[in-house]
């Protein structure tokens, strides 16, 4: 598992070497949304316009339930994205 602030192009690497993988978008004042790392969503480096698109923390696992786990230890239940069918 592993986290991404402010770290766009690291997080471009973790997505394109885990396609299977999951990604948590740390929403503040909302429930983590859980998302497939292929999902068409989750914005692609570079596409936003000149903001980050890791300003938003992305928790980053290819075990789901290891992500369950780390939102259940910050005291956060996840939402799961209604695009990618996670």
């Amino acid at each position: 598992m592993e986290v991404f602030h402010h770290q766009d192009e690291a997080y471009a690497r973790w997505r394109a070497d885990h396609p299977a993988g999951y990604v948590l978008n740390v929403r503040p004042g909302d429930p983590p949304a859980l998302h497939r790392a292929t999902c068409r969503s989750l914005r692609a480096v570079g596409s936003t316009r000149g903001k980050s698109s890791t300003s938003i923390p992305k928790v980053c696992g290819t075990d789901r339930s290891e992500l369950a786990a780390w939102a259940r230890v910050a005291g956060r239940s996840i939402e799961p994205c209604g695009n990618c069918g996670v």
